[in-house]
C-alpha cells in the first residue's frame, strides 16, 4: 500500500472515533447584566461567589438565535469557583442554560496589582425554547466577563456569551488523537525517506 493511501486510512480511522458535532442547535447570544452584579468579597481577585443579577440579551447573536430581540431577560444566578454551583439562567422566550461543570478562569486583568476583570467559562446544557426550535438539550458554555474598574469595593459590570457548540479552550481527546495519528504518520515518512536514501 503507497504512503498516500495509508495516510488517508490513518485520518479515516481517526475520523470515525471523532465525536460527532450536535447539529441539532448552534449559535451564539450574547447579554448584558442590567442590575446589580456581585461578589461574596469587596474585590474580584479574592472572589469565590459569583451573582449575576439581570441578564438581557443584547443584539450580538449568530446561528439559531439570530431571531432573539435585544432587551429579553435571561434572569441572575450565581456561580462559585470552588466547586460545581449548578448555575442556572434562562426563561421560556429563549430556553434553559444548566451549568454541569466547575468554571474555570480564562483571563484575569489587574491594574497595579488590583484585579479588576475576570473572565470564566463555565460548561452546561442548553435547552431551547420551543421559539428557538426546541432542539434541547445541547452541550453549550456560558462565558462570563466580571470588572470592576474602580477596584476594591466598587460596583461591579458583567456581561456573557452563551455559545453552542461549547466555547473550549482545552483541545478535545479526539483533536489530541488526531495530531498524534499526524505525528506518527508523518514520522513514520521521514523514517521510509531516510533509508530508501
Amino acid at each position: 500500500m503507497n504512503r498516500i493511501a495509508r495516510l488517508s486510512s490513518l485520518f479515516a480511522l481517526a475520523l470515525a472515533f471523532a465525536p460527532a458535532a450536535d447539529a441539532a442547535f448552534t449559535g451564539t447570544q450574547g447579554f448584558a447584566d442590567l442590575g446589580s452584579p456581585s461578589v461574596n468579597t469587596p474585590g474580584l481577585g479574592a472572589a469565590t461567589v459569583f451573582t449575576l443579577s439581570n441578564l438581557e440579551t443584547n443584539a450580538n447573536h449568530t446561528g439559531g438565535f439570530t431571531g432573539v430581540a435585544a432587551g429579553v431577560s435571561f434572569g441572575g444566578g450565581s456561580f462559585t469557583t470552588t466547586g460545581t454551583s449548578t448555575l442556572t439562567l434562562g426563561n421560556a422566550n429563549v430556553g434553559n442554560f444548566v451549568e454541569t461543570v466547575a468554571p474555570v478562569l480564562l483571563a484575569t486583568a489587574t491594574v497595579n496589582g488590583v484585579v479588576v476583570g475576570e473572565v470564566f467559562n463555565i460548561l452546561g446544557t442548553f435547552t431551547p425554547s420551543a421559539a428557538l426550535g426546541d432542539a434541547g438539550p445541547v452541550a453549550a458554555s456560558f462565558t462570563v466577563s466580571m470588572t470592576q474598574t474602580g477596584g476594591p469595593g466598587t460596583s461591579i459590570s458583567a456581561s456573557g456569551t452563551l455559545s453552542i457548540p461549547p466555547f473550549n479552550p482545552v483541545p478535545e481527546p479526539a483533536s489530541i488523537t488526531m495530531l498524534g495519528l499526524g505525528l506518527v504518520a508523518a514520522g513514520g515518512v521521514a523514517v521510509r525517506r531516510r533509508s530508501a536514501k
